[in-house]
């Protein structure tokens, strides 16, 4: 204060005060603690909540839409939601703890050697690295086994190529991974943004397991559940496309 007398100014002139980072511990409390999440927050709160609690890193792009969700749940209660409100609404949206509508039960995954322009020479090991694949699989869509089979430049695009036989079609934006944990016990944590064919909407998909690949299946088929819940949303008349007819023929 006496800085201040000295430079002429009063109580109502503007204070400088620095800005000083600090930890909610340092004064016996916790960032659950200091965060709230409401209709009008941005994607920062809820995103940082996720990581905080699922250890999961996720894209801008699925922020911006898991954003969308929590704010229309925030507006339905008409208040904040804790944490564990929105890690929960993020593991059902993405069927992180099971998957009600569509499951993966057995697959594989092989080069389509019907495809090779030239046979391997005589003692040779053909040559299948820049061949397509084939995916193979069974897949349950509620309830119900269905074998399905597609081709694609890898398993992720086969594997969507394979979904049409269910009636979904989806075209594959953007993808990204990362990992959980170290050591033995890493897992790695998929995350797939599909454009629902012949539409300009676009679903998130998140798939978590030890093996990579079958992680980004998993999120492939986390995407094809959101086709449905998104065809319930806008109502029937969307359940006529070829992308949400698969899901309902076996209703």
């Amino acid at each position: 204060m006496q800085n201040r007398q000295r430079e002429g100014k009063t109580y109502e002139d503007e204070w400088k005060v620095p800005y000083l980072p600090l930890d909610p511990q340092d004064v016996g409390r916790t960032y659950e603690a200091i965060i709230r999440v409401n209709s009008q927050s941005g994607k920062a709160g809820a995103a940082w909540i996720i990581h905080r609690k699922l250890h999961l890193d996720i894209p801008r792009g699925l922020r911006v839409a898991f954003s969308g969700l929590v704010q229309e749940q925030a507006d339905s209660l008409g208040r904040e939601l804790l944490p564990e409100e929105i890690t929960d609404l993020f593991e059902t949206t993405y069927s992180l703890r099971e998957n009600p509508r569509c499951s993966l039960i057995d697959y594989s995954i092989t080069p389509d050697r019907s495809q090779s322009p030239t046979p391997p020479m005589s003692g040779k090991t053909q040559d299948t690295k820049n061949l397509m694949r084939v995916f193979e699989g069974v897949v349950v869509v509620d309830g119900r086994e269905i074998k399905v089979r597609g081709r694609g430049n890898g398993p992720i695009s086969s594997m969507a190529n394979a979904l049409k036989d269910v009636g979904v079609d989806l075209d594959v934006m953007d993808y990204r991974e990362h990992t959980i944990g170290e050591g033995r016990g890493v897992k790695a944590a998929s995350y797939i943004e599909c454009k629902i064919a012949g539409t300009k909407q676009t679903v998130w998909g998140i798939g978590i397991h030890e093996d990579v690949v079958q992680s980004s299946l998993v999120a492939l088929l986390s995407a094809a559940s959101n086709v449905s819940r998104r065809a319930m949303l806008l109502g029937a008349t969307c359940c006529q496309t070829t992308a949400f007819s698969g899901f309902y023929r076996f209703h």
